[in-house]
């Protein structure tokens, strides 16, 4: 898949760039979504270096496209879950349709540090439920992705949750591939029961393992 022109130097220096690369299996890949989601938690959590090392990004800003992209993977592939992404502003990154015109909003959000939910919830998260229902759906609840969250931000989700009746789960990108990789294994052809994320809790990698035993 290397391009043949140029001088031979350049085609040694090319051979050499191309087997120095780790993720040189990974990038023939049908799907780049799937070497994103491999990655899932260093996106997260932006860790700039070791994606860069890895290759994975030239510019900080494709993080967020790829967090996504490869959100989008984990449940339409892994967990066999039907996924509609939000192309338009005001609009969460995503909706997974359910039975009745029933649906569970997700956004994702990276950052290098812990993730404090005052800082969406009002400004964007309540306005993507809002507008949901406005056209003519029923969001359950919304799911809130990233690296981690601070201590204060479930108190916040459940005093939304009071006002609201509205569920918001804080899903920690572990806490999101763990069950995804755990389904793909145990039910390769099943689609995951995904309200048992319909919740308002934080759900990493422990609570997830709960989950799946239910």
């Amino acid at each position: 898949g290397l391009r043949v022109s140029g001088n031979k130097p350049e085609l040694i220096e090319r051979l050499i760039d191309f087997y120095d690369d780790l993720t040189f299996e990974e990038r023939v890949t049908r799907d780049n979504r799937e070497v994103w989601y491999a990655n899932y938690e260093l996106i997260a959590a932006r860790s700039y270096s070791e994606l860069r090392a890895k290759k994975l990004i030239v510019k900080d800003l494709h993080i967020e496209h790829m967090f996504e992209d490869a959100t989008q993977f984990l449940f339409e592939v892994k967990l066999k879950v039907p996924c509609d992404r939000g192309r338009k502003e005001n609009r969460a990154d995503g909706r997974l349709p359910l039975e009745g015109e029933q649906s569970i909003l997700w956004d994702c959000k990276s950052d290098e540090v812990a993730v404090n939910l005052q800082d969406h919830l009002d400004s964007q998260f309540d306005g993507y439920l809002r507008k949901e229902r406005e056209h003519g759906k029923q969001p359950l609840s919304f799911l809130v992705i990233a690296p981690s969250f601070t201590p204060q931000s479930i108190k916040l989700a459940h005093q939304y949750k009071a006002r609201t009746n509205w569920d918001i789960a804080l899903v920690t990108a572990e806490g999101l591939k763990h069950p995804a990789e755990r389904w793909t294994a145990q039910e390769p052809d099943k689609p995951f029961p995904v309200r048992l994320l319909s919740r308002t809790e934080l759900i990493d990698e422990e609570r997830a393992e709960f989950l799946l035993s239910l």
